[in-house]
């Protein structure tokens, strides 16, 4: 296990923590090896019946660590794996037999905007903002969020944030189906693992 994810169980309840506050829980190799690992284990164990997504600090994930990522864009044969693991991670959190439940507060960015778009039931605080950036870094978004985001807002929707970069705020998203339910953002660990 990476410990820029931590994994526990709490009840029925299996819980990923993504857990690299000081660089905003960006998605980096450990962190995908983390997530990967944690619901092996949870699929794996007849006790758990549901998965918490949450997150240390601030904000939720701000996107794919551009330090890491700048550095496998120079080849082809570093990035594509990259974009595959975060692709085959989405599609872990989609295709689960267990109900995937994120708890946002903060940013969800880009590679963030894409986990949160292949969990089943997403809790947000009400300072949460959402969008996808990859535009602004002339990145595809790798995670399968182009075709999630089309089916959960609509075409038109769903390109108009890839096109503009722009970022929903709680209310907004909550209106579009992002986010399921805005809660008051003290509230908002509480409720997600009461759900």
């Amino acid at each position: 296990m990476t410990d820029a994810v931590l994994v526990s169980v709490d009840g029925g309840v299996g819980v990923l923590t993504l857990n690299r506050p000081d660089k905003f829980n960006c998605i980096s190799t450990g962190l995908l090896d983390g997530l990967r690992d944690g619901m092996d284990r949870f699929e794996a164990d007849p006790a758990v019946r549901a998965v918490l997504l949450n997150a240390s600090g601030k904000q939720f994930c701000t996107g794919a660590d551009l330090d890491e990522v700048l550095d496998r864009r120079k080849s082809a044969e570093t990035l594509t794996p990259f974009i595959g693991a975060i692709h085959e991670v989405t599609r872990r959190f989609e295709d689960s037999p267990l109900p995937v439940v994120a708890a946002v507060q903060g940013l969800a960015l880009a590679g963030g905007m894409e986990i949160v778009v292949a969990c089943d039931t997403v809790f947000a605080a009400e300072s949460a903002r959402i969008g996808c950036q990859h535009a602004r870094y002339g990145l595809p978004p790798g995670g399968g969020g182009t075709q999630r985001l089309a089916r959960l807002v609509g075409l038109r929707r769903a390109l108009d944030l890839m096109f503009t970069a722009r970022w929903l705020d709680s209310a907004e998203a909550e209106r579009w189906g992002l986010f399921n339910h805005v809660v008051p953002d003290e509230e908002l660990d509480a409720r997600a693992r009461a759900y």
